[in-house]
This record gives C-alpha cells, structure tokens and sequence, in this order.
C-alpha cells in the first residue's frame, strides 16, 4: 500500500511477468502489441486505474547466477498500476472477474503472451528519500 498525494492511501498492484508468447519472443513486436492494443485495452475498460507503467525487461544486461543465459529470464515486462484506494483497486478487480471482461482479456493476451504466465501481486511500496545528509 502506498500513499497518494493527498496522503490517502492507495494501492500499487504489480502484474509480476508477462511471458511473451513463443512466436513474439521479448521483441519490439511484443512492446509494440502491449503499447498500442493491450494497455490501451486495459485503460479504457478500468477507469480505477490512475496509474499504469510497463517496465520492459532488458534481461541481457541484467546480473545473472553463473551459467544462465538472457533467454533463461522468464519476465518480458513487468506491469505496475496505482489505484486512488481501496475501493478503486476492489472496483478493478470486480470489473476484472466480469465474465464479459475476463473473455476480452482472454482474447487478448492469447495473441501476445503465453498461457498462465501472467502472475500478479499486491505489493507494499517502500521507498527512501535521498537527502544530501543520507548518501
């Protein structure tokens, strides 16, 4: 849970991998694809959502354990999305269980990522401000 400017709380929901499907790989056609058709998507049918940030996942140039290879990294992106409160994020996830919604979203994922790969979170945001006297 974090808190938003107002001093509220608010929650920051982090969708944990997406794997691209096999034909996609983690390519600029799988960025692209989330970009213009899926976030868009995910935008216009959750209203709650006021925040909504993709981090691409540059798995080469990342530090890996001893033999692994950048293709072995599961996560293409990882998602993060901020709701006002609680009842916004609980608005997310009503709208989300919708057997309409989830058939949308469904069809949508089936074109650019893999089956069951998709993990999501709740997470608690800690954060330390960088100050000139604690660095």
């Amino acid at each position: 849970m974090t808190f938003n400017d107002s001093g509220s709380e608010a929650f920051h929901v982090q969708d944990n991998g997406f794997q691209p499907g096999k034909k996609w790989n983690v390519s600029c056609r799988f960025q692209a694809y989330y970009e213009t058709v899926h976030a868009p998507l995910a935008i216009s049918v959750f209203p709650t959502i006021r925040r909504y940030v993709r981090n691409y996942v540059k798995a080469e140039s990342g530090r890996m354990p001893a033999g692994a290879q950048a293709s072995d990294f599961a996560w293409a992106c990882i998602t993060e999305m901020w709701f006002d409160d609680a009842r916004g994020y609980e608005a997310f996830n009503l709208r989300l269980r919708d057997l309409e919604v989830k058939a949308l979203f469904d069809r949508d994922e089936e074109v650019f990522v893999r089956p069951n790969s998709v993990w999501k979170f709740e997470v608690d945001e800690v954060e330390i401000p960088i100050t000139a006297t604690n660095k």
